[in-house]
């Protein structure tokens, strides 16, 4: 969980966020989605006001063994990334190449303007 994260860290005298958390979660976009999202994230801010929203998402999803939209937006508010153009689509994008989706298919997804109200109406977890 977060907390054991915070408790490891504050026994080796680290910073859980920049020392264990990011490094777990850009590994593990590095895996998903490719380089790009993973240069944002590297090179952003985190959010104090949403750390506890991240906090839960994160234990959401260590327990589940995979992100959900809610858990998206968390990131995307703790990270202070765009929710769709930073996550969503590169994780879709991604997932579908991997699936063998031709080339100009992906393309297109990834350069496509989302309708995020219909996306938030069905809260569907993301392909694994």
């Amino acid at each position: 969980s977060y907390a054991d994260l915070e408790a490891l860290s504050a026994s080796f005298g680290i910073d859980v966020t920049e020392d264990l958390v990011k490094p777990f979660l850009l590994a593990a976009l590095r895996a998903l989605a490719g380089p790009e999202i993973v240069a944002l994230i590297e090179e952003g801010v985190t959010s104090d006001e949403a750390a506890s929203s991240f906090k839960l998402a994160f234990d959401s999803m260590l327990c589940r063994g995979y992100p959900t939209y809610d858990d998206l937006e968390a990131w995307a508010a703790f990270f202070v990334v765009d929710l769709m153009q930073d996550l969503v689509k590169p994780l879709i994008a991604a997932s579908l190449a991997s699936l063998g989706l031709p080339s100009t298919s992906v393309d297109a997804i990834e350069q496509a303007e989302a309708d995020t109200g219909r996306v938030e109406e069905r809260r569907l977890p993301c392909p694994r």
